[in-house]
This record gives structure tokens, sequence and C-alpha cells, in this order.
């Protein structure tokens, strides 16, 4: 008899070292509860066996041996779970009653149970019972169970290590992919600097990233408040083309109380709702699962509408973090691109105006260099029409005498009268004030309905400029009036402002060149005394270096003595030393005998002319006095 438990012990042993072995391997935690009735039936002989394991939230009997309960179930709780903690070893009849549902030991009657404890959890539980009729458990039996219940426990507690193990893998992975696919994109998105593009960019990152169905970027238009889409893709179409805007409900800032918005709840929907008062259209047209603010510190550039996966699997942990992430990134980098537009901007903007200045400086060299009004009045024409976009405008002088206004040069303007009263602005010119007119109508009330119809073309307003001196008393001289220019408004105070100084500029020389004119008329020239001493050094150079010299004496006979001679003018323009002796003698200086052809062609019935030569007819200036 001795011999024979013996001999049962020795095979226990083994089947002991075999289980050892088996559950050595890498099983999960459905095949270990699987196993483990065979391991229990062949070295523990029994009748009745059944395993009971955790499934989500119940304890489920997954298998049975002898007992016929296969739908039966109770709910996990933590007290069921710590029986481990506070009960070490085998659960007795007693203790299977004491500890759980009574309906377990009624369905399931049993000798002693075995715990299947995972990390100091209880996983599921055994319950073995032995027929009646057949010897009752003994300490043997109960040794081999324990050794069972502490392998069954290794086994389960490497299983759940080691699936923890693999699951802190992946999520490492998943984290290294993500950093890597955010420093990437990153990357690419800070090395693209046009918004458009950006975001043409940012829906395929995402859309590849998240495996999102339709993927679509808003941004906010500052000045409508309404956020506008810039870009858009669907798998599912190779083009496709949207044009989406969503308007808030003066609430935008709402939208940076979540780091995203999951459409599948109710609660962030009925948020969306509240924030948009038009999302009808994007709700129904992009189906959206997340809204994605693109914000930071509850500024607001926009947000990201993220679809259904293509896998048809869910968002998960990983996902949402790297989507924000990604937004972040986004928003950083569209922050950049607006910062560097602005820029770029602010400097065309200082590149017109450093222009502007250059000219200015230009047509100040310029004005020291005329010789007469018209000359000044030219060069403040071509200054700005070519320097500063006019498209429509008058240089005026003023005519103190008949108090109105003559004007010298044009802009477009052929229509407009040379002499105009400008009886509604006159006043406020000679005040020394501008004249602005902003629409049409205004410049029909200043000027009159008849001015405003003889300007033709474009017509953008009115802004006259005075041109004055403020003496003693303020001398209005004249304005520059201004109806249309090429891409500026009048009403701008910059362009203002460098109108007024184009008149603050060209205004003393306009006075100092007006007042030289009235000398000139004032003081006539003797030219008479300048021809005698011009005729003395062509005298001189002829017998110095044997040169010819001829001169033509023009004769004009008038009506009356004070009558003058067109020809004597057109003739002092042709020729370089032409001298007006009085109104009716001209004389011309040449070397060229030809030009008494050109003389003679160009006279008429009251003009004569006589020739003389130097060296034939005479010699010097008594010899010459004695031709005449």
């Amino acid at each position: 008899m001795i011999e024979k438990k013996s001999d049962t012990m020795i095979y226990r042993l083994k089947g002991l070292i075999h289980a050892i072995e088996f559950f050595s391997q890498r099983f999960d935690a459905e095949q270990i509860t699987h196993h483990v009735v065979d391991f229990i039936d062949e070295l523990i002989v029994l009748d009745q066996v059944v395993v009971f394991a955790k499934d989500d939230h119940v304890y489920r009997p997954v298998r049975q041996t002898g007992y016929h309960n296969y739908d039966y179930t109770f709910e996990v709780n933590p007290v069921y779970e710590d029986i481990v903690v506070l009960h070490a070893g085998l659960f007795s009849k007693e203790d299977v009653k004491r500890f759980l549902p009574n309906e377990v030991s009624e369905y399931f009657p049993c000798a002693f149970g075995i715990p299947l404890i995972m990390d100091k959890k209880m996983f599921g539980f055994v319950l073995v019972n032995r027929s009646e009729d057949k010897e009752p458990f003994d300490s043997e039996d109960e040794i081999i169970a324990v050794a069972l219940m502490n392998l069954f426990y290794i086994a389960l507690t490497n299983f759940e290590s080691y699936d923890a193990l693999i699951k802190t893998k992946k999520r490492l992975d998943e984290k290294i992919f993500n950093l890597f696919a955010i420093h990437q994109s990153s990357k690419i998105l800070m090395s693209t600097l046009e918004i458009e593009a950006m975001c043409e960019l940012s829906t395929s990152v995402f859309s590849e990233l998240t495996q999102s169905s339709i993927t679509s970027i808003f941004l906010l238009n500052k000045d409508s408040k309404a956020f506008e889409m810039m870009a858009y893709q669907n798998v599912y179409e190779l083009r496709g083309e949207l044009n989406i805007q969503v308007y808030t409900n003066e609430n935008i800032e709402s939208l940076s109380e979540k780091e995203y918005f999951c459409l599948e709840k109710d609660e962030d929907l009925e948020k969306i709702h509240t924030i948009f008062y038009n999302d009808e259209e994007m709700l129904i047209t992009l189906k959206p699962v997340y809204i994605v603010p693109i914000v930071k510190n509850e500024d607001v550039l926009g947000f990201i509408t993220l679809g259904r996966r293509v896998n048809d699997m869910s968002y998960n942990d990983s996902n949402m973090e790297l989507i924000h992430s990604l937004a972040s990134s986004l928003y950083i980098s569209i922050t950049n691109a607006i910062y560097v537009k602005t820029i770029h901007e602010q400097k065309k903007i200082i590149d017109s105006k450093l222009n502007r200045l250059m000219n200015m400086n230009l047509m100040i060299k310029n004005i020291n260099t005329s010789s007469d009004l018209n000359h000044l009045f030219e060069i403040t024409k071509a200054t700005l029409e070519w320097s500063h976009n006019v498209t429509s405008g008058i240089l005026a002088v003023y005519n103190h005498e008949s108090d109105s206004f003559v004007i010298k040069e044009r802009i477009g303007c052929q229509f407009l009268d040379v002499t105009q009263a400008f009886v509604g602005v006159a006043s406020t010119l000679k005040e020394g004030h501008m004249v602005i007119a902003s629409s049409i109508h205004e410049a029909e009330d200043l000027l009159g309905r008849e001015v405003v119809n003889q300007i033709e073309g474009e017509f953008g307003g009115a802004l006259l400029v005075p041109v004055y001196l403020d003496k003693f008393e303020l001398e209005l001289l004249g304005f520059i009036g201004i109806f249309d220019t090429k891409d500026m408004l009048l009403t701008d105070l910059e362009n203002q402002l460098i109108y007024e100084s184009i008149a603050n500029a060209i205004a003393p020389s306009w006075y100092h060149l007006r007042q030289l004119e009235e000398i000139k008329n004032t003081y006539e020239v003797n030219t008479e005394v300048l021809f005698i001493e011009k005729l003395a050094d062509e005298i001189e150079d002829c017998r110095e270096y044997d040169l010819e010299l001829y001169v033509f004496l023009i004769e004009f006979t008038g009506k009356h003595f004070l009558e003058k001679s067109h020809l004597f003018q057109a003739f002092s323009q042709y020729f370089d030393k032409a001298y007006k002796i009085n109104h009716q003698h001209l004389i011309i200086l040449s070397p060229r005998e030809e030009d008494a052809v050109y003389i003679q062609e160009n006279l008429d019935e009251r003009h004569s002319m006589k020739q003389l030569k130097y060296g034939v007819d005479f010699e010097d200036y008594e010899s010459f006095l004695e031709q005449l």
C-alpha cells in the first residue's frame, strides 16, 4: 500500500515538473485558463471541475467538466478581487460559501477551490469536487493543489507583466513615431511661408498621419469674423473643391476651452452649435468626428476637422496627442507666416514711402534748375504724373487782377476751360487751406457741376492744395488740383501730406520766378550795345583766324513805329546771333553766306534784307556804319 502511494506521488511530482515546463511558455490568460483543467484533472483525481475567469466586468465559467451551468455569471467587484489579499491559500467549502455569491456553491457544489491570482488580484478560481463513493481529498491532494495554484499565479502574473510590457512598448513606439512625425512636419511647415500653401500641406499631413477620410482646415478672417475653408482633402475623391464659411455667435474664445471637440458626444456637438450659427453645411458636407482648434492662450486662428478613419478604427489617446501637438505646431507656423507676410507688406509700404521721398528730393533738385515758370510747371506736372501716380489733375495760377485761376498744366482734363473762377473754393484756398471732396457729389457742391462735367475719365473726388507764401499776409500763387490717382486714396492723410509738401517746395521758386518775369518785362535788354560789342569781337576773330563774316540787315516797314514784326521773333529763335535794334531793324551775324537764302525765302513784302560781307563791304566798325 505504501509503495503504491509512493508511485502515485512520484507520478504527480513528474506531472508538476511537466506543468512547470508547460506554463513556462508564453501563454495568454485565455490559454492558461483553458489548460488549467487539463493539469488539475491529471494530477488530482476528480469528477467535477469548473474554471471561472474574469471577462470584462463579470466572472464567467470558461471551462467545466461534470457541471452544466454554462450561462451563470456574476459581477466583478473589488471585494472579490481582494479576496486573495485577505485570504491566503486554497478555498475550503466554507470559504467558497463565505467569499463568493451563494449561487456559486449552489450551482457548483465543490470540496475546495483554487484561486487564480494575477498580481495580487483574483483573476478567477477553480472549483473541484469528487463523488461521494470515492475517497475524499487528502493532504497530498492539497499539496498538489497549492503547487498548481502557485504555478498558475506565476504564469498569469508573467502574462500580465509581459502584456503590460508589450503595451508599454507599443505606446513608446507610437510616441517615438509621433515625435518623429511632429519633428518632420514642423520642419516642413516652418519652411513654408505662404499661408495657402501651408494649409494645403497641413491638410495632407493631418490626413496621412491620422488616416482621416475627410480633412479640412479653416482659418479666421478677422475682418468678416468668419472661418473660411483654406484647404480640403477627401481620400475618396481625387479632386474636390469646396468653399465653406462658418460664422460665430461672437464667442470665438469658446473654441479655446478644449483641446478638441468630439462630435459623437452630445455635449460637444451642442457646444459647436452654440459657437457657430451656420454650421449645417460644414457638418453635413465634411462629416467631422473631431474639431481641433488651432489656438494658444485664447488666441484662435482657426480649426481642423477630422472625419472617420479610413481603417474604421476609432481615434485613441495616442492619435489625439499627436493631433494636438500638430495643431500647436501649425499655430506657430501660421503665426510666423502671418508675421512674415506683415513684414513684407510693411517693407513694401516703407519702400513706397522711401521712393516717394526720393522722388520728392529729386523734384526739389530739379526745381532749383528751373529757368522760368513754364519749366517749373512742367517739372511739377511730371512729378505728379510719374512719381505719384496722378491720373487726373491740373496746375492753376491765381490771377489777382481778374480774381480767377488760369490752368497752366493738365494731366487729363483736356476739356476743362483754361480760365476758371472756382467761386465755391476760392476763399478757402486764399486762406491757405486744402479743399477735400471725397466723392463726386461733394466735388459738384464745391467746384460746380459744370466743372465736374468737363473733367473726363475716372473721377475719384477732388483735392485742391494751395500754393502760397505766408509773408506779412498770405499770398496765394495758385493750386495743385488732384481728381484721381492710381491705387491711392485722395482722402488718405499721407497722400495729402505729400501733395502739401510738393506745394510748399515749389512755392518759393514759383514766387521768385514770377518776380523775375515781372522784372524782365519792366527792364528790356539794350541789344544795340550788345550788338556793337559782339560785332567788334567777330571782326577781331576774322582778322586773327582769317574767317568769313556776313551781316544781314532786315528792315520792317510797319503801319506805325510801335508795330512789331512777327518774323523778328522767328529769326531770333532760329539764329544764335540775332539782335533786335528796334521795332524796325534786326541784324543777324553769320559765318555762312547760304543763310541769306533761308532769310530771303521767309521774307514778305513788308520786310527787306541787305547783305554785307567782312573784307568786301566793311573792314571795321566805322566802315560798317558807313554802309547803313
